[in-house]
């Protein structure tokens, strides 16, 4: 079953276009320049805590973390190892702290014709589960955009299926 939508995100970082469900509305907005982090996040009207958000940090990864996804991103479309997840610990910012997130999932794969992370896993303080894309901007990696689905873990798995259809609509900048 196709989902509704008619909203349309419109050139925000590496995404062109995307299309968000139609009950959902634009949660907030924060964009302090270019050497700032800025996000966009929309979620159901209805419903606390749920999110669909594009972030970006602000700031380019070092050297090393860059080579290191860089490198990843390279290798066929593959699940990651936890030495390859601590590679790109800078990358992953806090669910790379053991205490704080639960990865149940991690891999590269292509997503609509880009190279891209996937992490699936739960955050373990709030009880939430997130669908998170590391989307690298640029051939060098220079720095990610981020764009994550997360909700708490009750509702998760009922509004995956909406944040999946607006995620498989995204065409990217190129």
């Amino acid at each position: 079953m196709r989902i509704e939508t008619t909203n349309m995100l419109r050139n925000h970082g590496q995404v062109k276009t995307m299309e968000i469900p139609t009950s959902w509305e634009p949660l907030e907005q924060v964009d302090r320049g270019t050497a700032s982090p800025s996000w966009l996040s929309f979620g159901p009207h209805t419903l606390k805590d749920v999110e669909l958000c594009l972030y970006y940090r602000g700031r380019p990864l070092s050297g090393n973390a860059q080579d290191n996804l860089k490198n990843l991103l390279e290798l066929p479309p593959c699940q990651l190892t936890t030495k390859q997840l601590e590679s790109i610990s800078e990358v992953l910012r806090d669910a790379s702290l053991a205490d704080a997130f639960n990865f149940l999932n991690a891999r590269t794969q292509d997503w609509n014709g880009r190279r891209v992370i996937i992490v699936e896993g739960r955050w373990n303080q709030m009880i939430a589960d997130r669908f998170w894309m590391f989307v690298p901007t640029g051939s060098e990696c220079e720095a990610v955009q981020e764009i994550w689905f997360q909700a708490p873990v009750e509702q998760y798995p009922a509004l995956l299926k909406h944040a999946r259809q607006a995620l498989g609509s995204i065409k990217w900048i190129d």
